[in-house]
């Protein structure tokens, strides 16, 4: 079952337990990429528009996690305060055009004792509607929300073995991605640090849930800020360089779907790697989903940190490697 298949049974958007406040917020269309040469194609991937997104609530701002629910119509955008934002995807043609309807709720309401709100990473949503979520800070913990009658249940902490201890503060778990159905471990959660530790020996360590342990390769400055799993299983990494002197980059890379689940460390090739000479921010969100013409589209977020000289953006391309598959 490829994951397009498991996608497509999560639960729709609208029957999503949302109870948020709406909040307003302004957008601004970006219809290029590159500041110069008018380019569409970008290593594997074509643009397909992007958004500038502001507002005027205190709480809007830092969002470091996105989930595009199959058909690309609805996202649900997680901010590092703990902070869900639901709301409509509005396209021209396959371009997207704008962000509407939006709607603001905590993730992790009445929390028990040991589960922080803040600094929420990243997370994920199962077939069945349960959301997952990163929590980074001195925590270091993945936290559950399943859904129980139509009602997110009351957030459940998953332990994550000895990453306390070997990943510290600020430099843990930023991801969190669902193995679909198809590969060792499916429906197992994968957690992934963003960057190596002394003890790691170089590669940057990551967890499946309650069943290995495994390892992916960090290569030049770059560290991972998101993960997602493509259609036929592969896995594809969101990484981030951010260094001074406005050294700032981003790029996507892919690994293969025989390597997860394996005991080598994991790699794989660049799809697409873009600097300040492109339309970029702090990009740290990714999510994957299928278009209504069978399209893998790629969405990212950026976290601005909630400071006045960043920008929330918005950012949507096709994988056209994945075509037809």
């Amino acid at each position: 079952m490829k994951l397009a298949l498991l996608l497509a049974a999560i639960v729709s958007a609208s029957a999503l337990p949302f109870s948020g406040n709406p909040v307003p917020v302004d957008v601004r269309t970006i219809e290029d990429f590159a500041y110069y040469g008018g380019k569409t194609r970008f290593g594997a991937l074509e643009f397909r528009g992007g958004l500038v997104v502001s507002s005027k609530e205190k709480r809007f701002g830092g969002w470091s996690g996105i989930q595009v629910l199959p058909g690309g119509r609805e996202a649900i955008i997680l901010s590092d305060l703990g902070y869900l934002l639901e709301a409509r995807l509005d396209y021209r043609g396959n371009r997207l055009t704008g962000l509407s309807i939006p709607h603001l709720m905590p993730a992790l309401p009445g929390s028990k004792k040991g589960i922080k709100r803040n600094d929420s990473e990243d997370f994920a949503i199962g077939a069945d509607g349960e959301i997952v979520i990163a929590l980074e800070e001195d925590t270091q913990q993945v936290v559950r929300r399943p859904l129980v009658k139509g009602k997110w249940a009351k957030p459940q902490r998953i332990a994550v073995p000895d990453a306390r201890r070997k990943l510290g503060i600020n430099k843990g778990i930023e991801s969190v991605a669902i193995i679909p159905a198809g590969l060792p471990h499916a429906g197992h959660i994968l957690a992934i640090a963003e960057r190596p530790t002394r003890r790691s020996g170089g590669e940057i360590p990551c967890w499946i849930l309650k069943a290995a342990t495994c390892s992916i390769r960090k290569r030049d400055r770059f560290e991972i800020t998101s993960a997602r799993f493509l259609p036929g299983g592969d896995l594809l990494l969101l990484e981030r360089r951010l260094a001074p002197g406005f050294d700032l980059a981003m790029r996507l890379r892919r690994i293969p779907a025989g390597q997860i689940g394996g005991k080598a460390v994991m790699d794989g090739d660049i799809v697409m790697e873009a600097d300040l000479s492109k339309q970029i921010d702090n990009m740290e969100g990714l999510s994957v989903h299928r278009d209504d013409a069978g399209q893998t589209i790629i969405t990212l977020v950026s976290d601005d940190n909630r400071n006045i000289f960043q920008r929330t953006m918005v950012l949507q391309f096709a994988l056209l490697s994945d075509r037809n598959g």
